[in-house]
């Protein structure tokens, strides 16, 4: 994920760097793998709803980060609320995490090397678990 500083308007005082598929070719047509692609060669968190990239990421840990959003239907405006105050620490999590999942209640589990594990950070799962 590539970030700078900036004059965020939501107030998180960090820019990241994102890609819809809109924006890719065939836009929202554009195929699991091309994503996972993309989000590989350019070091990207893979955001998602589609369980699809659950399951690769599991099994071939593929795409290598993955930003799980499983809030069922949720109005954009609503969708904001949740995810913007709980940033900051998605983005710490994922620094040493490779699965954040964010659910209404907030995000949750993340599945990372034993190592890096510890008890200050009681959102740690440690992949053996998993």
């Amino acid at each position: 994920m590539h970030n700078s500083r900036d004059e965020s308007p939501h107030g998180c005082g960090v820019r990241h760097d994102a890609i819809h598929t809109l924006e890719l070719p065939v836009a929202n047509r554009t195929a699991d793998a091309t994503i996972t692609d993309l989000a590989e060669r350019e070091s990207r968190v893979v955001v998602t709803k589609d369980s699809d990239f659950v399951s690769s990421h599991l099994l071939q840990h593929r795409p290598g980060k993955l930003l799980l959003v499983s809030t069922g239907n949720i109005k954009n405006r609503e969708l904001e609320a949740l995810l913007l105050p709980n940033l900051p620490a998605i983005v710490a999590v994922l620094e040493v995490s490779d699965f954040v999942q964010l659910t209404r209640a907030g995000f949750e589990g993340a599945r990372v090397s034993a190592s890096a594990c510890t008890r200050s950070h009681p959102w740690c799962i440690p992949a053996a678990s998993l």
